[in-house]
């Protein structure tokens, strides 16, 4: 029976993870829509998607040392109930503040339960087999963003935006009930560790002070903020100023994460010739050029749909190997912080995405500038960081061969 259920596992995990990732790219072609519904600022109904991401990465550094506690099921299958009930709580709120406070909860509950997910995955298989989970995983995450805004604008248009939130409300309860039934404890009794926070608070000290990680986490989360800060912008561009239905406007939507997802393909085939390194500054190059040509076109064409999709198809290729390569960089750590390394970086790339999300938001009068800007200068902020840890003499001796 157990080893029955060992194999619903990566199913069931890739699933959950999809529906997290959902659960804010479903809405983003009715943010107008219910910016209007709840009479506010674009910018409070972007709060919804900045504090989900705050709460999801730092909840991920709390999730994983519970579970090594614990015990991986329980503390996963509590991080679900919060997220299903959270998305109840979504889909009934009668104003913004409520909304805002159940998308952190499902934040809250989202980080705990994706970060357990990747833990049980390595407790249950081989490296081999992780290798091919992870990538499953990764594709089908990676996918969300492009089918979640095509799904989800055309159920706004028959049913309303509230019907989103309903979707993912069911989705996440079914998923829940599934997982009591066919999810398993992958940590044996003897392989729990006493909770440290003194040790934990040591090790991330470290990390956090360490330049290669730090730095290179910083890329990774600036690169991720800059995609982030399109995504969150866009909406109120085409369908605000440019008079886009959510439908159409939902093809556009697409084009980013389609081009990073070709991006990411072409860094799979050519990291291994090239090298880490210099696929990163490549990406870097690639993004800068892009960020370049993204914000003249926005000024001088804004009008022009075909020139600002060619010059984000050009800006997000660029990405997928800088965001990539500088992961890997940053996870250059012994085996003993790896966990925690990881932690660190995925509090980074949400913490800097949810407050590029709120800013460009915060600053939108009708136009594209506030995310080209941001996208230039974070490009080059990255080149400059990347210049940084490779001045780093500790670094350069830490170094892969490869690079």
């Amino acid at each position: 029976m157990k080893k029955n259920k060992l194999l619903y596992l990566p199913t069931l995990l890739v699933l959950a993870a999809i529906v997290f990732e959902m659960s804010s790219d479903l809405y983003l072609p009715s943010m107008p829509e219910m910016a209007l519904y709840f009479s506010v600022p674009d910018h409070k109904i972007v709060l919804t998607i900045s504090l989900y991401m705050v709460a999801f990465s730092v909840m991920g550094l709390v999730g994983g040392s519970l579970s090594d506690h614990f015990g991986r099921r329980p503390v996963y299958l509590c991080g679900l109930a919060i997220f299903a009930l959270a998305s109840l709580g979504s889909l009934l709120a009668t104003t913004i503040e409520t909304l805002i406070l159940f998308r952190l909860f499902q934040g809250m509950g989202a980080g705990i339960s994706y970060v357990i997910s990747t833990a049980m995955i390595k407790d249950s298989y081989s490296d081999e087999q992780c290798s091919k989970l992870f990538s499953i995983m990764g594709m089908a995450i990676a996918i969300s963003p492009t089918v979640a805004p095509i799904l989800g604008s055309y159920i706004s248009s028959y049913w309303g935006w509230q019907m989103n939130f309903t979707l993912i409300s069911i989705t996440a309860f079914f998923i829940w009930g599934i997982s009591q039934l066919f999810i398993i404890e992958t940590l044996q009794q003897e392989q729990r560790q006493d909770l440290n926070l003194r040790k934990s608070f040591k090790t991330y000290g470290f990390l956090f002070t360490n330049l290669s990680v730090i730095g290179n986490s910083f890329i990774s989360g600036m690169t991720y903020g800059s995609l982030w800060a399109w995504i969150t912008l866009a909406p109120f561009y085409f369908i605000d100023t440019l008079k886009f239905n959510t439908q159409d406007y939902a093809v556009y939507a697409a084009i980013g994460p389609a081009s990073y997802m070709v991006g990411a393909l072409l860094n799979q085939k050519l990291v291994s010739h090239l090298g880490v390194d210099k696929m990163l500054r490549i990406g870097l190059t690639i993004t800068v050029i892009g960020s370049i040509i993204l914000n003249i076109v926005s000024y001088s064409y804004a009008q022009s749909i075909i020139c600002i999709v060619i010059a984000l198809i050009v800006f997000c290729v660029g990405l997928a190997p800088v965001f990539s390569n500088s992961a890997t960089r940053s996870l250059n750590v012994p085996a003993s912080q790896l966990g925690a390394a990881s932690a660190v970086l995925a509090l980074v790339e949400m913490v800097l995405a949810g407050i590029y999300s709120y800013l460009v938001g915060w600053f939108n009068k009708g136009t594209l500038y506030p995310a080209t800007i941001t996208m230039l200068l974070s490009s080059i902020g990255c080149v400059a960081l990347y210049w940084l840890i490779r001045q780093n003499k500790k670094y350069q001796s830490n170094e892969v061969k490869s690079s």
